[in-house]
C-alpha cells in the first residue's frame, strides 16, 4: 500500500535543510488540501462586521484568501466612521524574525493579518487580500454566501454567538420544499364546531381485541362423546431441570487414534560425554575435497651481514675490439679495479656467433664507482624549411535552426523596464513582483524553492545642493519569494517606513533572476532571455542572469 510523501528518519542521519523543507512541504500540502475542502476565498468563523456606538468593528476570526493563506484576526479591530460606498478588506503580508536570519535569509517567516476600510471600487485585490464586507446607504451588508455554515447548524441564516463569545454562521435558510425545521409549540384548543350530518356507512373495521372471559356457567347436561380431534402442535420445551447424581463410570473404551504431534521443545541441557566405545572398520576413502584458500605469506627473515669489499685493482687500458670468440664459462668475479678515464671508442666489430651460456659465477662484491666523464657537446638544430602555401577557404555551411536553442523563459513581468517611478509608485512595486513563465516548472524546483530573485537600490550619491555625486553602498532589499507551476512572485519584507526613507533619495532599483537554477518538467534550464523587458524577440539559450532596472526619484 502507498504512503504519502514524507521524511523518514533514522537513527544516525545528519538531517539537512531538504529533509526538513520536505517534511514542512508536506504539511503545507495537506493543511491546504484541508483549506480547499473548506472552501477558499470564503470565512471559516466570525469576522462579523457591525456598526457598534457609530464605529465600523470587525469581530475576530478566521478567513481563507483565494490563494490559500489563512487571514486572522486575534482580537475585534474598530475602523472608524463607517462611509458609504467602502469595503472591508482583509490582507496578508509576510515578514520575518531579523534575530534568526542566517546572513541576510530569513529563517523564520512571518504573517500578519491587516484589516481595513477602503473604497469599493479599487480594484482585483489579488490572491492574498479578502473582502469581507460592503458599507452601503442602509448599513453594513455582508454577503451569506461568504460564510461557511458552523459543523452544527440550523439553517436559520442568522450569524450567532457559542459560549465563548465567538461568531458562527447558521447556515442559509433552505427553500421551503427541502425545508426541515423544529416542530412548532402546540397551539390552544379551539371551540367545539356544530355537529356534522350522518356520513355514510364506512367499511367494516377489523375484529378487535377479544375481551376477558366471563364467569363460567352452570355445567350442563353431558353430550354423547365426540370424534377425537386433530392432536395440536407440541408446547414449547420446558426448563431444563436440575443435574441428577453422576452415574457410575462405565467400562474404558477402545484407545483412540493417536493425536497429531505437539509443538517441539525447547531442547535439554547437553549430558555428560559417555564412554568411547570401540573403533570400527576404517572407512573407504573419500573424495579429494577442493583446494582451500592460500595462508597469508610469512614475514621476510632479517637479511644477513654484508661481507667486506675487497680492494680496487687498476684498470688498464682499452684495448682494440677483436673478434668475439666462443663463450666461455664464466670464472669467478675478481675484485673491482679504480675506474681509469673514458678512451676514444674504436670502430665495432662484426657481430661473432653467440657462445653457449655458462655457468653463473658468484658475483663478487661490487667496486667503488668510478668519476663521471665529461658531458658530450649538444648537435646543433638545422634551419626551419619554408612554409607550405594557404589552402582555399571552404563554402560556408547552413545556418544554424534557432528553434533548437528555444529554452523556457521568462514570458511577461510587471517591472517597468528603464522607467522613472516616484517613491510611492516604488514601494507600491516592491509590494508584489510578478514574473510568468512560458512554461511550467518541475514539481522538483517546486519542492525546493531555490531562492532566485534578488532587488538591489543602487543610490545616486548626489545630494540636494548639486554637488558632484559621492560613492555610495548598494542596498540589498529582503523580500519573501514563492514559485509556483508558472509564476514568480517577490514581495518586499523590509521595514515599510525605513523603505521608504531609503527610496526618498534618487537612485536606481535592479531586479535580477537567477535562470539557471530554475528547471522546467524536461530538466531544461530556463533562458535569462529579457524578451519580456524590452519587448524583442532574442534567441532563447539556456540559464544566466535575467537583468532589469528603473529609476527612483
Amino acid at each position: 500500500m502507498a504512503d504519502d510523501a514524507h521524511s523518514q528518519f533514522v537513527e544516525g542521519l545528519r538531517v539537512t535543510a531538504e529533509h526538513l523543507q520536505h517534511l514542512q512541504d508536506r504539511l503545507r500540502e495537506s493543511v491546504l488540501d484541508l483549506r480547499r475542502t473548506v472552501g477558499l476565498g470564503h470565512i471559516a468563523w466570525g469576522l462579523h462586521v457591525a456598526v457598534d456606538e457609530g464605529q465600523l468593528r470587525v469581530e475576530p476570526g478566521v478567513a481563507l484568501a483565494p490563494g490559500g493563506v489563512r487571514l486572522a484576526l486575534d482580537s475585534a479591530v474598530q475602523l472608524g466612521v463607517p462611509v458609504a460606498g467602502q469595503r472591508v478588506v482583509l490582507r496578508a503580508t509576510n515578514g520575518d524574525r531579523s534575530p534568526l536570519r542566517f546572513g541576510s535569509t530569513p529563517t523564520v517567516i512571518t504573517l500578519l493579518t491587516t484589516v481595513t476600510a477602503e473604497p469599493a471600487g479599487g480594484g482585483d485585490l489579488g490572491p492574498d487580500a479578502l473582502a469581507i464586507a460592503t458599507v452601503g446607504a442602509s448599513g453594513v451588508e455582508q454577503d451569506p454566501a461568504l460564510f461557511v455554515a458552523a459543523g452544527a447548524h440550523t439553517h436559520s441564516g442568522e450569524h450567532r454567538q457559542d459560549a465563548q463569545g465567538r461568531w458562527y454562521y447558521d447556515g442559509a435558510v433552505l427553500a421551503p420544499d427541502t425545508a426541515i425545521g423544529p416542530p412548532g409549540p402546540v397551539g390552544p384548543e379551539g371551540p367545539v364546531g356544530p355537529v356534522g350530518p350522518v356520513g355514510p356507512v364506512g367499511p367494516v373495521g377489523p375484529v378487535g381485541l377479544t375481551g376477558p372471559q366471563g364467569e363460567a356457567g352452570p355445567p350442563g347436561t353431558q353430550g354423547a362423546p365426540g370424534e377425537a380431534g386433530e392432536a395440536g402442535p407440541a408446547g414449547p420445551a420446558g426448563e431444563t431441570g436440575p443435574a441428577g447424581p453422576a452415574g457410575e463410570t462405565g467400562p474404558a473404551g477402545p484407545q483412540g487414534d493417536a493425536g497429531p504431534p505437539g509443538p517441539e521443545g525447547q531442547p535439554g541441557p547437553v549430558g555428560s560425554p559417555g564412554p568411547a566405545g570401540a573403533a570400527g572398520p576404517p572407512g573407504d576413502t573419500g573424495a579429494v575435497g577442493e583446494r582451500g584458500p592460500a595462508g597469508e605469506v610469512g614475514p621476510i627473515g632479517e637479511r644477513g651481514p654484508a661481507g667486506e669489499a675487497g680492494p680496487a685493482g687498476e684498470r688498464g687500458p682499452v684495448g682494440e675490439a677483436g673478434p668475439a670468440g666462443e663463450r666461455g664459462p664464466a670464472g669467478d668475479a675478481g675484485p673491482a679495479g679504480e675506474r681509469g678515464p673514458v678512451g676514444e671508442r674504436g670502430p665495432a666489430g662484426e657481430r661473432g656467433p653467440a657462445g653457449a651460456a655458462g655457468a653463473a659465477g658468484e658475483r663478487g662484491p661490487a667496486g667503488e664507482t668510478g668519476p663521471i666523464g665529461p658531458p658530450g657537446q649538444a648537435g646543433t638544430v638545422g634551419p626551419a624549411g619554408p612554409a607550405g602555401p594557404a589552402g582555399e577557404t571552404g563554402p560556408a555551411g547552413p545556418p544554424g535552426d534557432i528553434a533548437k536553442l528555444d529554452w523556457p523563459f521568462i514570458q511577461k513581468t510587471n517591472w517597468p523596464q528603464d522607467a522613472t517611478l516616484s517613491a510611492n509608485d516604488a514601494l507600491a512595486l516592491l509590494r508584489k513582483v510578478q514574473l510568468s513563465l512560458s512554461l511550467p516548472l518541475s514539481g522538483r524546483t517546486q519542492e525546493r524553492q531555490p531562492q532566485v530573485v534578488q532587488v538591489w537600490f543602487e543610490p545616486s550619491g548626489a545630494d540636494a545642493t548639486g554637488a558632484p555625486a559621492l560613492p555610495a553602498a548598494v542596498q540589498a532589499l529582503h523580500g519573501s519569494q514563492k514559485l509556483s507551476p508558472r509564476d514568480i512572485v517577490w514581495a518586499s519584507t523590509d521595514n515599510k517606513d525605513r523603505l521608504a526613507s531609503l527610496l526618498s533619495a534618487s537612485g536606481r532599483l535592479m531586479l535580477r533572476v537567477h535562470c539557471g537554477h530554475l528547471v522546467d518538467e524536461k530538466d531544461r534550464s530556463f533562458s535569462s532571455s529579457v524578451d519580456a523587458l524590452v519587448g524583442v524577440q532574442s534567441p532563447h539559450l539556456p540559464a544566466g542572469v535575467f537583468e532589469g532596472w528603473c529609476f527612483v526619484k
